[in-house]
């Protein structure tokens, strides 16, 4: 090839020249070449996590809790669907006017939704347990930085009744008091985690979970206390196993059921209520028990409280005094004595006993009787309640029987 040289431009010196340039394009289409292999191959993986971050983030929300039932299978504690509210710090840009948007539909101060949002790194929950009309509202109002998802709540159709009992779930979803929290980790179900998507005005595009429905198993509990017993199909607790809610399947917790009765359960906490005022006591706490089976059919306390309500209730009102608080038994041991006498036929209903006209010494201490008497049969014994025989029947008893029948 022949190239036609300037006048005055030496054949040599455009040669070199033209090398140069050459070279030049040449290194410089390396360098794009270089640089296109190393984003597309060395950090791909880079760029990637970087696009995963900007459009999209995982979130997790709590699965349903399992029932609680009564003995006659009504519902005591059951999971309703209810939507929980976050807030996408990196897409805020006027963090002021958004808690001005959100605080009257949440409820909350806006300092406060302020406060919650600084002091987050990435996500925060505003709010959860909220009813489903709030979230729908809140995802109308088509924020990029807000996300609005399904979840559940704890509810407790019979209110009151059986508060301290049941206990309460925070809002964290676990169990704080009574059987939530005895039975927090058969009754707690594994959480959604949620792909987020965002378009490329961080707008929602949809939200799927990335983990299959795990099957959380279906057992019947019987008492406070015993053993679990598998029930072979969902339906026989009228639970739908794999009830789809929006995009999700509804995982769920261990369905439980008590040996407590609901009606006998309100008969017995309004007694309370009436006997409290009556007798003008401080406290009035009981239960009701199957003679038979041992089974526990009501358990009431006059100091209770509404599971359903969160907010104002002092701790004092989530303790269950009946199993809780230690109680000295007092003259209703008295009975029990008598009987295991019997039973070892060490005394008789009809055998007469001196109660030493209310005072004995035994030891180095003196036992009295509130109601002095003499010389009585066992039976006005339990009648008069007296101290002084009751010791008299344990110490024939002995030590290792009295234990032992107790």
């Amino acid at each position: 090839m022949k190239y036609k040289v300037s006048a005055g431009v030496s054949p040599l010196n455009f040669k070199l020249r033209l090398l140069g340039v050459v070279s030049f394009m040449t290194l410089f289409a390396g360098v794009i070449v270089f640089r296109l292999y190393n984003l597309q191959s060395a950090q791909h993986q880079r760029w990637l996590k970087m696009a995963a971050s900007q459009h999209g983030s995982s979130v997790e929300v709590q699965g349903a809790r399992g029932t609680v039932l009564d003995s006659a299978g009504r519902p005591m504690a059951v999971s309703v669907t209810s939507a929980s509210v976050g807030v996408h710090k990196s897409k805020i840009k006027d963090l002021h006017s958004l808690a001005k948007k959100l605080s009257p539909i949440i409820a909350q101060d806006e300092e406060a939704i302020v406060e919650k949002i600084q002091a987050a790194k990435k996500f925060v929950w505003l709010a959860r347990g909220l009813p489903r009309p709030v979230g729908d509202e809140i995802s109308a109002l088509g924020l990029a930085s807000v996300s609005s998802f399904a979840s559940f709540r704890r509810h407790y159709p019979q209110g009151r009744i059986a508060g301290p009992l049941l206990g309460r779930v925070g809002r964290e979803g676990r169990g704080q008091s009574g059987v939530e929290r005895s039975f927090d980790e058969h009754l707690v179900a594994s959480d959604y985690r949620f792909v987020v998507q965002r378009d490329a005005r961080g707008r929602l595009v949809k939200a799927s979970t990335s983990e299959d429905y795990l099957d959380a198993g279906m057992s019947l509990l019987r008492g406070l206390v015993g053993e679990a017993r598998t029930i072979g199909s969902a339906e026989a607790l009228s639970l739908d196993r794999d009830q789809v809610w929006g995009d999700f399947s509804r995982k769920e917790g261990v369905a439980l059921q008590l040996t407590i009765d609901t009606f006998a359960q309100a008969i017995l906490e309004e007694e309370f209520a009436v006997g409290r005022s009556d007798a003008k006591a401080k406290s009035v706490f009981g239960l009701v028990m199957d003679a038979d089976s041992g089974e526990i059919l009501a358990m009431a306390q006059t100091s209770d409280f509404d599971p359903n309500q969160l907010d104002n209730v002092k701790p004092s009102e989530l303790r269950n005094v009946v199993v809780q608080d230690n109680f000295e038994p007092g003259s209703t041991l008295k009975p029990l004595i008598v009987a295991a006498a019997l039973d070892e036929g060490i005394i008789s209903l009809e055998q007469e006993m001196d109660c030493e006209d209310g005072r004995y010494k035994f030891g180095r201490h003196i036992i009295r009787d509130s109601h002095p008497v003499g010389e009585v049969t066992v039976a006005e014994v339990l009648v008069q309640s007296s101290n002084i025989c009751m010791a008299k029947i344990a110490q024939e008893l002995g030590r290792k029987k009295l234990y032992s029948s107790l």
